[in-house]
């Protein structure tokens, strides 16, 4: 995970394929006026389905190499790493 800060815009990547709530979710939680949420960038890792998408199962949420082997927490996870970078490049110019 990664993040920059461009005046009031903040862009934050990961190497997964976030499903879109948590990218929503990170928007809503960031710091920053504006935020973009970049997936696939260094690398593939799989889909990160949302718990109930993997109750309702389909091809996302199949545990192998091709779609996800991630584990079922592993969207809320980097949705809160990646808003506590968010908040440490906001805060950045805030130094003394």
């Amino acid at each position: 995970l990664k993040a920059l800060r461009i005046g009031d815009l903040g862009l934050v990547t990961n190497p997964a394929e976030l499903f879109c709530d948590f990218g929503l979710t990170i928007k809503e939680q960031s710091p920053l006026r504006f935020t973009m949420v970049s997936e696939l960038t260094n690398g593939c890792c799989g889909y990160v389905p949302t718990q109930q998408a993997f109750s309702e199962g389909g091809y996302e949420v199949r545990k192998n190499n091709l779609y996800s082997y991630l584990a079922h927490d592993a969207g809320d996870r980097i949705a809160r790493a990646s808003v506590d970078l968010l908040k440490k490049v906001s805060a950045a110019d805030k130094r003394p």
